[in-house]
């Protein structure tokens, strides 16, 4: 009797019955929402600002959820970063991506740099090495923590995640390339540069389509480069030989009455994961737009990293 009694049970475990374990009845228990620990207020109008702890700092971002966000849509997003001393609200303003993302219909995502220690100077700052090199700030970490926080809230396309910022946050937009390969499909970086230890350490796992924006008179990030940055031809070359790129560029030129806007193509990408450098002769630490440099950095960026998602171009 005991054997039967344990056969059984045995027989019961195993699904075992007149069905054999097919029964559509039997549904399994929805996931366990992660635990977010943040709080998110309404800023503006389809903005939120969210706040969580992370590497025992309070860190902030913005988000902007587009007029054509829903349940059942699978929508791009950016990441926005702004530059050494700035913050995400002025970011917000001067990029204007907001209309673009409205437009277009993807979500935007702009962090709050952290600060550094009041002994280096306290400026709002994304960890990169060379003139950061002493913070001990997880911005990485921090990104990718947004990134999971987001997607538990709102349904984007986890394919088609995007970064780019200015100055600072056009390094950490390669900091992210290079370290977050897996999820960020495209970056684009405007008077940003990699600083020697993005360069040397960088662990880029598959061709990263880049778009840089810079100009010759910028004095704070040099085109040439300086002791802790690299020069504008090294980043290109070194994502064109990434991406299995012609080494040598295509040029176009676009001529003003004053100045002159150059395009540099690297073509026949592995991937199709293109390169691309827009360099104006004017130029200098700035946001360019069309009225004043002859072309606008949010609608070039968004026109180059849109192309793609994690596979190459779409």
């Amino acid at each position: 009797m005991r054997y039967l009694i344990v056969f059984i049970l045995l027989l019961t475990s195993c699904g075992g019955g007149s069905n054999g374990g097919t029964d559509n009845n039997i549904t399994s228990p929805p996931p366990t929402p992660p635990v977010l620990n943040e709080v998110c207020i309404d800023y503006a109008e389809r903005i939120k600002r969210c706040s969580f702890e992370w590497d025992n700092i309070q860190r902030t971002y913005y988000l902007k959820i587009p007029s054509q966000a829903s349940n059942n849509n699978n929508l791009p997003l950016l990441i926005s970063m702004h530059g050494y001393g700035g913050n995400a609200l002025s970011h917000i303003n001067y990029t204007n991506f907001k209309n673009i993302a409205d437009r277009e219909g993807f979500y935007l995502i702009y962090p709050q740099g952290s600060n550094l220690p009041s002994y280096l100077g306290g400026s709002t700052h994304w960890n990169v090495g060379g003139w950061t090199s002493k913070s001990t700030t997880d911005d990485l970490g921090f990104i990718n923590k947004v990134l999971e926080n987001v997607a538990a809230k709102y349904n984007f396309n986890e394919n088609r995640i995007y970064a780019t910022g200015m100055s600072n946050g056009g390094y950490m937009s390669y900091a992210l390339a290079c370290n977050m390969s897996d999820k960020i499909a495209a970056i684009a970086s405007v008077t940003g540069s990699m600083t020697n230890d993005t360069y040397n350490d960088c662990a880029a796992t598959r061709p990263v389509p880049v778009l840089q924006i810079h100009g010759l008179r910028d004095v704070i990030v040099p085109y040439l480069g300086n002791e802790g940055s690299k020069s504008i031809s090294d980043v290109m070359e070194y994502w064109a030989q990434n991406n299995s790129c012609d080494l040598e560029p295509l040029r176009a030129v676009t001529d003003y009455e004053d100045f002159a806007v150059y395009y540099d193509y690297y073509q026949n990408c592995l991937n199709n994961a293109d390169v691309e450098l827009i360099l104006s002769s004017k130029m200098g630490h700035t946001w360019p737009w069309s009225y004043n440099e002859g072309f606008s950095a949010s609608e070039d960026i968004w026109r180059f990293v849109s192309q793609f998602n994690l596979f190459g171009k779409i």
